[in-house]
């Protein structure tokens, strides 16, 4: 879950890049974004 500052900059800049669909694809993208730096990180850490 997204906390409120990221979750606005996602949609006023999903606005800026996509339109109108922006206010769904842009919290979308960031969401997706930190799911895979998760991901990354476990990755790294396990072979490490």
């Amino acid at each position: 879950m997204l906390h409120t500052s990221p979750s606005f900059i996602a949609v006023v800049s999903g606005l800026l890049v996509f339109g109108a669909s922006g206010i769904i694809l842009g919290p979308i993208n960031v969401t997706g974004v930190q799911t895979l730096l998760g991901i990354w990180r476990q990755r790294m850490r396990a072979s490490a």
